[in-house]
């Protein structure tokens, strides 16, 4: 503060000029300061999330005839266990594929069954879209609308439970 006093002493603007100027830039700073963080910008680096942003396919249970899982629910598995799991699915739910989507809700539902339907809502528009899903060795279209209702039940919470 003692700066601004002596600069304002220097300068030859009228001192209200430089008071305008000074307060005007504090409350850019402070806005810049504390800007809030979106939610779907949390976890946007962690290479599980990005799996899920950009996987192809939805499914869970042994997809091959060597019985691994697909990268989407791998990816999902890891996410859940972790402290702010529920958070990390918000940059799926922004910016990932409709199958990524589908894991996000998948998990939303596994860890808080409560918030599950209002995460369902944007996706309204899109419920007669089709959706690659994994059945086995077999990669079939369903409707998201159909995925989403198996997701509602709490189909795959018991793939989510279970050790992989």
């Amino acid at each position: 503060m003692r700066y601004f006093l002596v600069a304002l002493r220097h300068h030859r603007s009228p001192p209200t000029v430089m008071l305008r100027s000074f307060l005007l830039f504090l409350v850019g700073v402070t806005l810049i300061w504390n800007a809030p963080l979106r939610a779907s910008d949390l976890g946007a680096e962690d290479p599980d999330v990005l799996t899920l942003i950009n996987t192809k396919f939805f499914g869970f249970g042994a997809i091959n005839s060597a019985g691994s899982v697909t990268e989407g629910e791998a990816a999902l598995r890891r996410i859940i266990v972790k402290e702010n799991g529920v958070m990390l699915l918000f940059p799926v739910l922004d910016r990932g594929r409709l199958s990524g989507k589908c894991y996000a809700l998948a998990g939303i539902r596994f860890l808080t069954p409560d918030s599950f339907e209002g995460f369902c809502k944007p996706l309204e528009p899109w419920k007669s879209v089709k959706v690659k899903t994994t059945v086995g060795d077999n990669i079939i279209e369903e409707k998201l609308s159909d995925v989403i209702g198996m997701i509602r039940t709490g189909f795959y919470n018991e793939y989510l439970r279970a050790p992989y």
